[in-house]
This record gives structure tokens, C-alpha cells and sequence, in this order.
């Protein structure tokens, strides 16, 4: 005998009718800005003759004959981090300048990433590849901060006691993993230099991909 349907798996007609406001536009954008950033750089070095994801960072992806390619991949998701600041900004109910200002400038840091390379290990260091270097650690700690002002942000919003803590947590999650990548892995002879590709995607993924889950909860 077939089981009547239940309310819960039914779709209110105002969620499925919900309006595209600008601020779930920008939330959008910046919540799909992760997936389609790493997305793009898997492809990238599935495409690079000799990368290896393994030990060499998605940076490097730049340099080269299709280094088009990853410099595109930063101006794009540099531009879906800042519309994620404006939209988280626009959707709270007391949106903190401090975090949507920090918020930026990780935007901009990762613009920044696409307009100076880096330099290929073995290389000599260029005044580019340093800058490259300074903007990762700068948009790194801007990030790292912003976490805090979101969790102030958050534990205002009704249902969102578990995700504020959860948010909370974050600086102390990424900062360990951005401490483990940069003393352990980021450097030729390093003992975790054989995964360090795959310890700076993790980094990534987990310090971006809190945008993409903020930002699927605030636009629905």
C-alpha cells in the first residue's frame, strides 16, 4: 500500500517563489564562487603538462602558456568573494562594516594573487612573486578575522545558535591549517612537501567553503 504524502515533502510555495533579490543574487554568486574556483583549477592542472597536484599550489597553474586560464579563475572568484561581503552585509540584520570590510579585502587578495604570479620554485624570486606571497598571508588573516565578526553577526538570527559556534571555531581550524601548510608543506624539503598541493586544497576548501554554506543558508 502506498504511503500518503507528508508534509515534509512538500515545498512551501513562498520558498519556491521567492523573489531574486539583489542580496540573494550577491549571495549566490559568492556561495557558488568556491566550488567553481577549485573546480576550474583541477581542471587547469588536468590540463598542465607535468603539474602535479600533489606538491605543486594551484598558484603556479598562472604561469605558463595557459596561465590564462587560473589568472581568470582569481579575478572571478576575487569579484564572488566581494559580492558575498555585500550580500552577507545586506542580509543580516545588523551587518558588520569590520566584516564585510575584511571580507574585501580577501577579495582583493585573491585579485591581487591573479595581477602579481607567483614564482616557480627553483626560480629566481621576482618583487611579483613576493607580492604574490604577502597577498596570500594578508588575505588569509583578513579572512581568518572576518569569522569572528560573522559569528557576532550571527548569534542574532534565530536558528542559528549551532552555526555561530560552528563559525566561531573557524579561525582556529583554518589558521591550523594554514600554520601546518606554510611551516610544513610550502617549501622544498619540508616534510609534508609531497602533499602540500593537496594540503593547500584542503586549506582552500575549507576556508572558502564556509562562504558557500553561509551563503546557500542566508539566500534560502
Amino acid at each position: 500500500m502506498n504511503a500518503l504524502p507528508t508534509t515534509d515533502h512538500v515545498v512551501s510555495p513562498a520558498a519556491a517563489t521567492q523573489p531574486w533579490t539583489l542580496s540573494r543574487i550577491l549571495l549566490t554568486i559568492g556561495a557558488a564562487g568556491p566550488i567553481v574556483f577549485l573546480g576550474v583549477a583541477t581542471l587547469a592542472g588536468l590540463l598542465a603538462p607535468g603539474y602535479d597536484m600533489r606538491t605543486q599550489p594551484i598558484s603556479e597553474l598562472a604561469v605558463g602558456p595557459n596561465g590564462w586560464l587560473q589568472t581568470a579563475n582569481f579575478y572571478i572568484f576575487g569579484l564572488a568573494i566581494i559580492a558575498f561581503a555585500l550580500g552577507l552585509f545586506r542580509s543580516l540584520p545588523r551587518g558588520s562594516w569590520v566584516g564585510t570590510g575584511l571580507l574585501i579585502i580577501a577579495g582583493l587578495g585573491i585579485i591581487g594573487s591573479g595581477v602579481f604570479p607567483t614564482d616557480l620554485k627553483g626560480a629566481p624570486e621576482t618583487d611579483a612573486g613576493g607580492l604574490h606571497n604577502l597577498l596570500f598571508l594578508v588575505l588569509f588573516l583578513a579572512l581568518i578575522v572576518s569569522y569572528i565578526f560573522s559569528a557576532l553577526s550571527f548569534r542574532k538570527l534565530a536558528g542559528w545558535r549551532a552555526y555561530t559556534w560552528a563559525t566561531a571555531l573557524m579561525p582556529l581550524v583554518v589558521f591550523g591549517l594554514l600554520f601546518v601548510y606554510v611551516g610544513f608543506g610550502s617549501d622544498v624539503g619540508d616534510p609534508l612537501y609531497a602533499v602540500s598541493g593537496l594540503i593547500q586544497r584542503l586549506l582552500l576548501a575549507v576556508a572558502f567553503g564556509w562562504m558557500s554554506v553561509t551563503g546557500w543558508r542566508l539566500r534560502a
